[in-house]
């Protein structure tokens, strides 16, 4: 099998960097430019990208855990996809990453349910039942305004802030204000 411009039912590129054959029997192939699964019945690919809700087009490792959930690792993060809603979720460094970028074909599963992914600054393992999603949305709020590297204090008399930062709603500055 090879890539083909223009062939919507061919694999999305040749270089291939991982290759997963799930629970259910399907044969996943992550290449540089979409991941692609590969249907027996009609000898041809299904590609999923960044159009079919992937963070990336760059598939470097796949893994699968014990729901069916594909997590992949790409150049800007770990991404857990399930192939049949087609939802991901991208974890990056905010959620304890060792980098956003992972290395190609650099990737393991473990007996014990570990998935392993190497990055650029380290590698990365986790295992994806003990893996909590937070339900609580959590509100930005700004604690400090500074000017020239120095707060601003509601009674400095600049009237830039008439009422704490955390609860003014607007803010005008002048132009020489950094």
């Amino acid at each position: 099998y090879s890539y083909f411009e223009n062939d919507s039912a061919g694999l999305s590129d040749n270089l291939v960097f991982t290759v997963l054959e799930d629970s259910e029997k399907n044969l996943w192939f992550g290449t540089k430019n979409g991941l692609n699964r590969f249907n027996r019945k009609t000898d041809n690919f299904e590609v999923y990208n960044t159009k079919k809700g992937l963070p990336s087009n760059a598939i470097y490792g796949l893994a699968e855990d014990k729901e069916g959930n594909l997590w992949i690792s790409t150049n800007i993060g770990i991404c857990r996809y399930n192939w049949n809603t087609q939802k991901c979720r991208l974890y990056t460094v905010d959620d304890g990453l060792q980098n956003n970028e992972f290395a190609p074909s650099a990737y393991e599963s473990s007996k014990d349910g570990h998935i392993f992914f190497g990055g650029s600054k380290g590698f990365t393992y986790f295992k994806p039942d003990e893996i909590k999603d937070s339900p609580v949305l959590t509100k930005m709020m700004f604690t400090d305004l500074k000017i020239l590297s120095k707060s601003v204090d509601i009674r400095d008399g600049s009237n830039i802030l008439k009422k704490h930062i955390s609860r003014t709603e607007h803010i005008e500055l002048n132009h020489n204000h950094s």
